[in-house]
């Protein structure tokens, strides 16, 4: 069933609309806001909704099916089934007290103010928070990777640095390396070789490389190797 972008006049000076997207009868997301829209360039403050009262008196102003509702990283990507104002994100930020702990910040905004803002060219994963994730960490990494949302253990795995499981068994499969580990690769390329080989055995498996690309081209990055040599290895992987 499609989801329901619904906006209500509140009657609170602070936060006189409420903003809610809901399906089947049940809140999938929904804000106190200052405004019912965020005007051009700007950003509309907003208090995450935590219950409803039921006594609470609300008048609807507006309603719109919604065609897409998506969580991409800290923000909430929304798409309205109509012409104009069709597209709005919401981005949600983590803020620490003073005192210790922390608090929430919840900014709607359009999709031009999302446009024109500095961060708008980082690539972001989408995420389904409705769907839990096992990760099994190899015991031999150091600093490992976090993952808030899912379920990790630590334990020797055959291959890799991290795995997700399904049903105890390894669907997809990561070998994490920084420049200095691969450089390092490079004087035993019969291991690199070796390595390379038992993760291409996994249907779903990959080589994550802590650098940035420039960085292999850069003789200050990658010491007596030339450029060109460093580039034919990764063109094996």
């Amino acid at each position: 069933m499609t989801a329901t972008w619904t906006i209500q006049e509140t009657f609170d000076e602070r936060f006189p609309f409420r903003i809610a997207v809901e399906q089947n009868g049940r809140v999938l997301f929904a804000v106190r806001a200052k405004a019912p829209w965020p005007g051009a360039g700007t950003q509309v403050f907003c208090l995450r909704e935590r219950e409803l009262a039921i006594d609470e008196l609300l008048t609807e102003i507006e309603r719109v099916p919604v065609l897409q509702f998506a969580r991409l990283g800290r923000k909430l990507s929304i798409t309205l089934d109509r012409a104009q104002r069709k597209r709005c994100e919401f981005l949600i930020l983590e803020k620490p007290r003073k005192d210790g702990g922390s608090y929430e910040q919840v900014f709607f905004r359009t999709e031009a103010a999302v446009r024109a803002h500095k961060s708008s060219k980082r690539a972001e994963l989408s995420t389904r928070s409705d769907e839990a994730l096992d990760i099994v960490i190899d015991s031999r990494e150091r600093y490992p990777w976090s993952f808030p949302a899912a379920t990790v253990l630590r334990r020797n795995l055959p291959v890799g640095d991290y795995a997700l499981m399904h049903d105890e068994r390894p669907l997809a499969i990561v070998e994490r390396k920084t420049l200095e580990n691969l450089l390092g690769d490079l004087a035993e390329l019969k291991g690199l070789h070796q390595q390379l080989s038992e993760l291409s055995a996994w249907p779903h498996a990959a080589l994550v490389i802590e650098a940035q690309y420039a960085d292999f081209g850069n003789p200050e990055r990658i010491g007596r190797w030339p450029a060109a040599h460093l580039l034919r290895v990764l063109g094996m992987v």
